[in-house]
C-alpha cells in the first residue's frame, strides 16, 4: 500500500515539474503550497485506484 502511494506521488511530482517547469516564476510559495495538496490529493487517489 505505501508502496502504491509512493508510485502515485512520484509520478504526481514528475508531471507537476514537467507541466511547471516552463514557469518556474509562478511557483511562489503559495502556489507551491497548493501544489503539494494537490500532489497529496491525487496519490490519496491514485491509491483508491489501487486498491
Amino acid at each position: 500500500m505505501m508502496n502504491t502511494m509512493k508510485k502515485g506521488t512520484s509520478f504526481a511530482r514528475s508531471f507537476f515539474i514537467t507541466y511547471l517547469h516552463p514557469f518556474p516564476s509562478v511557483l511562489t510559495p503559495n502556489t507551491k503550497r497548493t501544489m503539494k495538496s494537490i500532489i497529496v490529493l491525487l496519490s490519496l487517489t491514485m491509491n483508491m485506484q489501487f486498491n
